[in-house]
């Protein structure tokens, strides 16, 4: 009950936000709700790695997004025919889809990903903010 009534609060005030300063809903999506929602899961993830245990880092991060593609996506398409989405919310939906995919190309063939590169995909979301 506790949970259905934060969510309901968590968007609701989202939409207000999004009135209020005109930022596109889908970016408040993306940033408000998807970092909200990823806190605990960041949390947890940095805890594993104090612990050194890089499989339950590992295991998060893709049981997460397999659960989050699976479970919300699945939820998602139901009204999909429904949905209507403006040119600018298509172009978004592209630069996030190929960022996930390259991302995990480069968990799957087991790239180094240190500072440098943690900086520099950094970046590249700056940018998109900036641009986008």
């Amino acid at each position: 009950m506790f949970l259905i009534w934060s969510c309901d609060l968590a968007i609701k005030n989202s939409i207000i936000i999004s009135q209020i300063y005109k930022i596109r809903p889908i970016l408040v999506g993306i940033f408000i709700i998807a970092i909200g929602t990823s806190l605990p899961e960041f949390a947890a993830t940095f805890q594993a790695l104090k612990l050194n245990s890089v499989g339950i880092v590992a295991g998060n991060l893709v049981g997460s997004n397999i659960a989050n593609i699976l479970l919300v996506g699945g939820i998602m398409l139901y009204p999909i025919s429904k949905l209507v989405t403006e040119e600018n919310d298509k172009s978004t939906f592209l630069f996030f889809l190929i960022f996930s995919i390259t991302f995990f190309i480069f968990i799957i063939f087991n790239f180094d990903l240190g500072y440098l590169s943690g900086f520099f995909l950094f970046g590249i979301l700056c940018v998109f903010i900036f641009f986008f």
